[in-house]
């Protein structure tokens, strides 16, 4: 605890020590980290397919179809004892015949239906999670770009009077021997 404490008071010394070596960096990455949330926020309004993928990405790792099968699996054989009855009576008046029941598995009522209703729905908070949060940054970005601005104008003018403080000096001593004599305090002036 005491040693991650002094980490951190080591980095905020460098980082009061470093800030106009810092500022400039910063400033770069803040500028970089604009067009990454710009970018962000058009893939969001105009290209929704990504984040359908998205959205299919994350309900696959989630269990959530894994959930939807294992209810569809009961449900289905609720629905089906009805057909299987009647199939059942069926083979009691039929013959019976060589039929290979090699149907695919198809999708259960509610995979069909509820599943892509729900990647639908993650893909539509994904998107506009993203273009909220990239819109939020961006407006973070421009705020801290205008104060950086306001530090870098600061700096310019601290450099800016200290060279006019510098030019003045210099001034000053090459004008000494040309300044008029000043009458001494002690004299009085002459009477009219």
């Amino acid at each position: 605890m005491i040693i991650g404490i002094s980490v951190l008071l080591v980095i905020l010394v460098l980082i009061y020590l470093l800030y106009r070596k810092l500022f400039v960096i910063t400033a770069s990455v803040l500028n970089l980290l604009f067009f990454f949330f710009l970018a962000a926020a058009l893939l969001s309004l105009f290209l929704p397919a990504v984040f359908d993928r998205g959205g299919e990405l994350i309900t696959e790792k989630t269990d959530i179809i894994a959930t939807i099968r294992n209810i569809d699996g009961a449900t289905t054989a609720v629905t089906e004892v009805p057909q299987k009855l009647t199939d059942t009576l069926r083979s009691f008046f039929t013959p019976p015949q060589n039929n290979l029941n090699t149907t695919a598995k198809k999708a259960g009522y509610l995979e069909s239906t509820l599943y892509p209703k729900i990647i639908g729905l993650v893909a539509f908070l994904l998107r506009w999670f993203t273009l909220i949060v990239s819109i939020v940054f961006m407006v973070l970005i421009i705020y801290f770009r205008y104060t950086f601005a306001g530090f870098s104008d600061i700096d310019k003018l601290e450099k800016k009077v200290a060279r006019l403080e510098s030019q003045l000096a210099q001034l000053s001593i090459a004008a000494a021997p040309i300044q008029p004599q000043v009458m001494q305090q002690n004299s009085t002036p002459p009477v009219v």
